[in-house]
């Protein structure tokens, strides 16, 4: 593992030497294709889904993440499978913006697969299938903890007083959500739509009674509820559709 690992890294020093890193924004563009000047490789980098038509299963799910160290992880899972159905892939990839792709290489055994996604507004679409992956969210969202700052205007107390926890959320890139209020534990899904709403589902808590009742009450309805997020440099905001905050959050 080790082993194919620096080969990996090897072959993604040669291609950024190589040009394997975003292209200056002055690259000449034909006149048909779209103008990407405005996005820079950061643009680029999270999590993408797709679905596809399956013969033997319901369909099939993909989650392509795009990391910043420009590694990547797809996630296949064939959902109403009786088969074992989650399939893990990576490998490393390189953006070129001067033909406005993505180009995923997977060790196959002693060779490379290689695999070119077209850039999209909001997308990528796979340029043999034609299958058109959907952006859910950007790496600023995942792998981070989110203290919990402020809920519906109030101020949430930090210290860890008696068997108080604290307040927190975490995003992973498969669609998976927990945290804490102060009290107890919560887990359950989330799902991104166009509008960059937030939809958390399959929502579960452990049942501690809890000094601070009305906080956690309050946290867990917003969470029951679809909102929009924004991720403002280190700090994570939950938003109504009047556009006002209902929670804040924090990295520290």
């Amino acid at each position: 593992m080790k082993k194919n690992i620096i080969i990996l890294i090897s072959i993604g020093l040669i291609l950024l030497s190589c040009g394997g890193a975003p292209k200056s924004e002055n690259n000449s563009k034909s006149e048909n294709k779209e103008d990407f000047t405005a996005y820079d490789k950061n643009y680029w980098m999270g999590t993408y889904f797709a679905t596809e038509s399956c013969n033997d299963c319901v369909r099939i799910e993909k989650r392509l993440t795009l990391k910043n160290d420009y590694f990547f992880d797809l996630r296949v899972e064939y959902i109403g499978s009786d088969k074992p159905n989650i399939e893990r892939y990576e490998g490393i990839f390189n953006i070129d913006k001067e033909t406005q792709t993505i180009i995923l290489y997977q060790q196959i055994g002693e060779d490379y697969e290689k695999t070119i996604y077209k850039m999209k507004k909001n997308g990528l679409i796979a340029e043999e299938s034609e299958i058109e992956y959907r952006k859910l969210f950007g790496t600023g969202l995942t792998g981070t903890t989110w203290y919990l700052r402020t809920i519906k205007g109030k101020q949430v107390n930090q210290y860890r007083i008696h068997r108080l926890k604290f307040a927190y959320i975490e995003f992973d890139t498969d669609g998976n959500v927990f945290g804490q209020t102060r009290c107890n534990n919560f887990n359950g899904r989330f799902d991104i739509t166009n509008e960059q709403e937030m939809v958390v589902s399959n929502l579960a808590t452990n049942k501690m009674l809890c000094p601070e009742n009305e906080l956690e009450k309050e946290y867990l309805d917003v969470l029951a509820t679809p909102f929009k997020y924004y991720v403002v440099n280190d700090t994570l905001f939950f938003k109504d559709k009047e556009d006002q905050i209902l929670a804040k959050f924090t990295i520290y």
